[in-house]
């Protein structure tokens, strides 16, 4: 098991830095949650669900990603 020294070393997994992290940051969470969702949707072929998570989107997330989320990829 890979793990990694953090704070006075104390060594931790991988996971461990990414929850630590997402405790830092609401917004960081929200986008993390968002993109965990989307992705098991994604492997798991739940179009409906996919596009379900799209149309319902947080709040606290940036407009910006909400934007990228939503539009259409141009086809040339």
């Amino acid at each position: 098991m890979k793990q990694f020294p953090l704070f006075r070393q104390k060594y931790v997994t991988e996971s461990e830095v990414v929850d630590y992290l997402l405790t830092i940051d609401p917004a960081l969470k929200a986008f993390y949650d968002v993109y965990q969702d989307l992705l098991d949707a994604f492997e798991n072929g739940k179009a409906q669900q996919f596009f379900a998570i799209i149309d319902q989107l947080s709040p606290l997330l940036e407009e910006l990603f909400k934007k990228i989320l939503t539009s259409s990829p141009k086809v040339p």
